[in-house]
């Protein structure tokens, strides 16, 4: 439940700047803040933490690549950034969710 509501916040605070008309500043709070709260949770020590880390980025970087090349650049340009980043974010967020909660491995013998 913190990583959702750190992305709608990081999501919904992007958009805010794109709507000013601080497309430059989209990049910065929604990136910075998914790594944030990442970072946050790898400190606290969760299982799995490094994998999860960077299989999370790795998967957030190429979904927004997936979403930037697969649609139509929007007219205004400080909204250009916006889909892609907000997809990458979440899932990002889903991963590491995902591979943090999974169970111990156990050793037979």
């Amino acid at each position: 439940m913190p990583l959702a509501r750190v992305w709608v916040a990081c999501v919904a605070v992007a958009a805010g700047a794109a709507a000013v008309g601080w497309g430059d500043m989209v990049v910065v709070l929604i990136f910075v803040g998914t790594v944030s709260a990442l970072t946050d949770d790898v400190t606290d020590g969760v299982r799995y933490r490094w994998p999860a880390f960077s299989v999370g980025l790795l998967a957030g970087w190429g979904a927004d690549r997936l979403v930037r090349a697969g649609t139509p650049a929007p007219a205004d340009p400080d909204w250009a950034d916006y889909p892609g980043l907000a997809v990458g974010s979440l899932v990002a967020f889903v991963i590491f969710a995902v591979i943090t909660r999974l169970p111990v491995a156990r050793r037979w013998g």
